[in-house]
């Protein structure tokens, strides 16, 4: 399907073994600091969920396709037809809220 879809949009197919929607995102946006997550990404691209239940594997599938494909319009758009994690650039996956890190035994914050 993929392939099908790079080919109606003029774009050569991948060759990546995996691809991750975010890092690719982030690629085409370094200037973005915040953590790239699915909600994020939904923000940003000002998807309707309405009627979407979350964390769900079908509804996430459709909404990472979705994401997907607005990703692939940036590409298209800057010309750019290939991928390549960039070693130098860095990408936040997630932040663990404090109220879920454990303090150390002997108290203070988890990081002291």
């Amino acid at each position: 399907m993929l392939k099908r879809h790079c080919e109606m949009n003029g774009l050569s197919m991948f060759t990546n073994p995996v691809l991750d929607t975010k890092a690719m995102f982030t690629y085409i946006h370094p200037e973005i600091s915040e953590v790239i997550s699915t909600d994020f990404l939904i923000r940003y691209y000002d998807l309707n969920t309405d009627g979407i239940h979350r964390h769900n594997a079908l509804a996430d599938c459709s909404l990472i396709a979705r994401i997907f494909e607005h990703v692939l319009n940036e590409y298209q758009a800057l010309a750019l037809d290939h991928f390549t994690a960039d070693g130098e650039r860095e990408m936040k996956r997630f932040v663990i809220p404090e109220m879920y890190l454990i303090p150390p035994i002997g108290g203070g914050k988890p990081d002291e």
